[in-house]
């Protein structure tokens, strides 16, 4: 299975930006990533998408999980954990949502949803069962 984006702006992560550039994704890993002009051309059955920019994923090196719908720490204590879990795959949601990929939980029960998002559980996959 292969997928190419094509983006206005690619932002390669190292580098300077590169108008109207490709990234070519094969079997889930990267293969190709620069300008559309040099990418080797489409074979067999590959998806198409196009975008205004594509740029590699964002790090938060430091987040909590906590599920809170306000910041509150005393709160924590007494917080339901079934309400709080809820509002914990919706953060992590909007991180995605921001273009946040990789995130290092450091306190809270983001470590619990760990296995529920490896499973490929979100908030879009689960309101549609």
């Amino acid at each position: 299975m292969s997928t190419r984006i094509v983006a206005d702006t690619l932002i390669p992560g190292r580098g300077t930006p590169v108008d109207d550039g490709t990234v070519i994704m094969e079997f889930g890993e990267i293969s190709y990533v620069g300008p559309t002009t040099d990418a080797p051309p489409a074979v067999g059955d590959e998806d198409l998408v196009e975008v205004d920019t594509v740029m590699p994923g964002l790090w938060d090196c430091h987040a909590h999980f906590v599920g809170l719908p306000m910041t509150n720490l005393e709160a924590m204590g007494s917080a339901d954990i079934v309400a709080a879990s809820a509002r914990a795959v919706d953060d992590a949601q909007q991180c995605v949502n921001a273009g946040v990929t990789s995130v290092r939980e450091v306190g809270g029960i983001g470590i619990r949803l760990a296995q529920a998002i490896t499973e490929g559980r979100d908030a879009r996959s689960a309101s549609s069962r």
